[in-house]
């Protein structure tokens, strides 16, 4: 997405993520070549880097100065945090591929690959630690409540879920790591907490009904990781309330996968499910804008609510990347 930025603070933003990736680099050497390597993989797949580019422009919103480099050191943790929960998390999913790579489980194996996501997680921690006392002990709060939401989605698989219990995990293992990236150093931001949780949650609705209606060449990974592992994600939440046969089509293996996402897309659309999680990702978007309003007006703060307007929106695409997402 393009971001509504002057010249001079695009400027300021490029070097700030480039200084942002200059710390990941140091925050992850060792002198051991075998982990060494496979650190190497990881940082060589394409990234978004959302969350350092929402510390870099959250301190650009609210310091109205030079941006602190306790931001930067955070931002880079924040980021190894993330990097660490995605090689768990394709290791529980036996996801093969991300952004179109294969991934760290299929390169070497499920236990070098969690071997490595354990020293990401120290690496962030210990990050965290050099910056102070109070900032490792928010890091260590996010780290344990990733964890926790993770688990408890995936103890519950196989079961519908409620409501409330969908939204207390993606609030514990999504919306308070982008709660953590808004605002990672030593001063800690209210206004800016406040709107990293609200993107989050609607980022992670975003996510979970991509997951069921996205094309795999454009999404950049597998789709449909969740339901195959019987997962019961915010849509199919809703859907299941009024279509009993769509219990069958999370269990694992019926009826074949093509066949199966085209049945779940048009359960999403009839029961009016995708609509509902379309209205309630925006409305996560517009509380994110709403804590924004206590910062003074500036091109930052413009950018994060085009950020957070670009977090709300859930893209159509059909078999051909157009069209607005109907099964056909």
């Amino acid at each position: 997405m393009t971001l509504p930025l002057p010249p001079p603070q695009v400027e300021e933003l490029r070097t700030g993520l480039a200084r942002v990736e200059r710390e990941i680099e140091k925050l992850l050497a060792t002198p051991d070549p075998l982990l060494g390597a496979a650190l190497a993989e990881v940082l060589a797949r394409p990234a978004k880097r959302l969350r350092p580019l929402l510390s870099i422009l959250g301190a650009m919103a609210s310091a109205g100065r030079a941006v602190d480099a306790t931001v930067f050191r955070g931002a880079a943790a924040v980021e190894i945090l993330h990097l660490a929960s995605l090689v768990h998390d394709d290791v529980i999913d036996e996801s093969p591929r991300r952004s179109n790579r294969p991934t760290p489980h299929t390169i070497w194996g499920n236990h070098r690959a969690v071997l490595l996501g354990d020293f990401l997680f120290a690496r962030a921690l210990l990050a965290a630690c050099r910056i102070g006392r109070a900032c490792f002990l928010r890091f260590v709060t996010v780290a344990e409540d990733l964890v926790r939401g993770e688990f408890g989605q995936t103890a519950m698989a196989g079961v519908v879920p409620s409501v409330h219990s969908y939204f207390q995990w993606i609030e514990a293992k999504t919306a308070r790591l982008f709660a953590l990236a808004a605002s990672p150093g030593r001063e800690v931001i209210p206004a800016l907490v406040r709107y990293g949780h609200a993107l989050g949650m609607a980022y992670q609705l975003r996510d979970d009904l991509l997951d069921l209606i996205a094309e795999e060449e454009w999404y950049g990974k597998p789709v449909g990781n969740d339901s195959r592992r019987g997962i019961y994600t915010y849509p199919l939440i809703l859907a299941s309330a009024q279509a009993p046969a769509l219990r069958d089509l999370i269990e694992r293996g019926r009826p074949e996968e093509p066949i199966r996402r085209q049945r779940l897309k048009e359960i999403l659309w009839q029961t009016g499910a995708l609509v509902r999680t379309e209205e309630d990702c925006r409305t996560w978007a517009a509380r994110a804008m709403e804590a924004l309003t206590t910062l003074p007006p500036t091109p930052a703060r413009e950018a994060l609510v085009a950020l957070a307007g670009w977090g709300g929106e859930i893209p159509r695409r059909g078999k051909d990347g157009q069209g607005n997402g109907r099964p056909s």
